[in-house]
């Protein structure tokens, strides 16, 4: 938790924790993401916030 607060660059888990972390992370993560109302998770964000609107591309002029 300490490494975790000061933003370590490496965060170490003893052997027996790392098969069970991914388990608690994705229970606890389906559980918060059920209790939002569907209008918040049709919002375009991404893991580290907003996602960017993609200009189009468009195709060379020959």
């Amino acid at each position: 938790m300490r490494g975790v607060e000061r933003r370590a660059v490496s965060v170490y888990a003893p052997p027996w924790l790392r098969p069970v972390l991914p388990l608690m992370v994705s229970a606890v993560a389906r559980r918060s993401l059920s209790a939002l109302p569907s209008e918040e998770l049709e919002r375009t964000t991404g893991v580290l916030g907003a996602v960017a609107p993609v200009p189009p591309v468009t195709p060379p002029q020959t």
